[in-house]
């Protein structure tokens, strides 16, 4: 028993508040009553009635004096009326999917070589947005990605620059790992909660490959780097959202540091042999 009234109560409750209707005062004194849908920083949009019909509509925020939510206890039947939250100042996202190398290959190398680099160009990558926007539409915040590129070539007959020649396997697993401050924007552009975004960041590349040409090592290095994204989110709920995302970093390698199982040491490269670290990610976002 008194389970069901409780139950009866949350329901009279839930009922009051669906009823209830909104109000937005306008500077030329009109007082309009209303069903707010999106409140921006520069607009906010509503429905109401006009002669029996439901209008949706929108008011520059310079044209309001003052608006009120569940001001009137009492409401007409809107149809299709879906109330949008206020963007969060704080979110964070996770993303992944393929990742394309920007390096060039030399054009002066033989087939093999160019068709084993062009394997390494397309792999995969994930990572991860932390943002505040202080303003509706701006903020700042932290990205990391991480992109992974692999080739391997079992029974291959490699000549050393000592004239020697052995048989076995050609492998790489290149991992390129983004860090940096970001600067975001984002736009809602119209009345709902999908929105696009924009981003520019700048911060650190690590470069690293285990390696094999018969034996195995492996290489290191790291550059400065920076890069933009840009992507589209689709609402999925009041708290999360489902997009697609498109991201371009770059940076440039000209050392590094190469280990094998007698030692280490750096290799300094020299103009023409930079090597390119740049990259076109290309994936979905799942936004919190």
């Amino acid at each position: 028993m008194k389970s069901g009234f409780i139950l009866f109560c949350l329901i009279l409750v839930c009922s009051l508040h669906s009823n209830a209707q909104d109000l937005i005062v306008t500077t030329k004194g009109d007082s309009i009553n209303c069903v707010i849908t999106k409140i921006q920083s520069d607009h906010i949009f509503f429905s109401y009635f006009n002669n029996e019909q439901q209008v949706n509509s929108l008011l520059s925020m310079d044209q309001v004096v003052h608006y009120a939510t569940n001001y009137y206890s009492e409401s007409r039947q809107f149809s299709q009326i879906k109330v949008l939250h206020k963007p969060s100042s704080f979110q964070y996202g996770i993303t992944g999917g393929f990742s394309y190398r920007l390096a060039g290959i030399d054009p002066d190398a033989d087939a093999f070589l160019r068709d084993y680099m062009s394997g390494l160009l397309l792999g995969y990558y994930f990572g991860g947005d932390v943002n505040y926007y202080f303003y509706e539409s701006l903020g700042i915040g932290l990205k990391l990605s991480s992109a992974l590129y692999s080739n391997k070539v079992e029974n291959v007959l490699v000549t050393f620059n000592d004239g020697t020649s052995k048989i076995g396997t050609v492998s790489d697993n290149i991992w390129l790992t983004y860090i940096g401050p970001s600067l975001s924007f984002r736009y809602f552009p119209g009345n709902n909660n999908n929105s696009l975004t924009m981003g520019c960041t700048m911060g650190y590349i690590r470069y690293k490959n285990n390696c094999r040409v018969i034996d195995p090592f492996k290489m290191t290095g790291n550059s400065v780097g920076m890069g933009f994204d840009f992507g589209y989110n689709f609402e999925v709920s009041p708290t999360s959202s489902f997009g697609i995302k498109l991201t371009y970093l770059m940076g440039l390698l000209t050392k590094m540091e190469i280990t094998d199982n007698t030692q280490t040491y750096t290799y300094e490269m020299e103009t023409g042999e930079f090597e390119s670290l740049g990259r076109l990610d290309f994936g979905i976002a799942l936004t919190f």
